[in-house]
């Protein structure tokens, strides 16, 4: 069915096992593309961001990360309010992808102090968060965020949001310079 194979193997009861899955990379070129995350030269080519991603959700930072840097991003991940902090005094990222419900320090009050700071001043702040009401958005946008995704994101919609930010340069942080809830355009209004 998908060209691969699969083995599993064991020297004995108490021994462990080992398994083994094999799985071609698949020709887009054949297939006729169109998978959830195939890159799309447009977007891949573009210069690399500085990606700061801060979430309390080590499997979920970590995997977003992964991809990030699958499609050329330079990457850093931060477990807390207080380390991404840090990290972003360092790193100087142009996005940070930033949860909400942090330990040390929340979202917003990272969002607010990144956007003192002038390392981070002119980054793209986006929220990625399981917080998604309509008064979650709104003080998002108090606390100086660009964006507000709700989880789980739609990785392709990401993608194209991370290059609104090289089209259109970021404009002084005020609130009704905010944009919302990114629901896949790239227009940031």
């Amino acid at each position: 069915m998908h060209g691969g194979s699969v083995r599993a193997s064991s020297d004995g009861p108490g021994c462990g096992s080992e398994f083994q899955i094999a799985l071609p990379i698949r020709n887009t070129s054949e297939t006729g593309g169109g998978g959830p995350c195939d890159p799309k030269p447009s977007v891949v080519n573009r210069a690399a961001d500085k990606v700061l991603i801060v979430d309390d959700n080590a499997d979920s930072a970590d995997t977003l990360a992964t991809l990030l840097r699958l499609f050329g991003h330079h990457v850093q991940v931060s477990y807390d309010g207080p380390s991404g902090l840090s990290a972003a005094q360092t790193f100087e990222p142009s996005v940070v992808l930033l949860d909400i419900g942090l330990p040390g320090l929340d979202g917003y009050a990272v969002a607010s102090r990144l956007r003192e700071c002038p390392q981070t001043r002119q980054a793209m702040l986006i929220a990625i968060s399981g917080y998604g009401q309509h008064k979650d958005e709104q003080r998002s946008r108090q606390a100086g965020f660009d964006y507000h995704l709700v989880k789980p994101v739609e990785f392709n919609a990401l993608r194209a949001l991370l290059a609104t930010r090289r089209e259109t340069p970021r404009r002084p942080c005020r609130p009704d310079a905010y944009v919302g809830r990114f629901g896949g355009s790239t227009d940031p209004r």
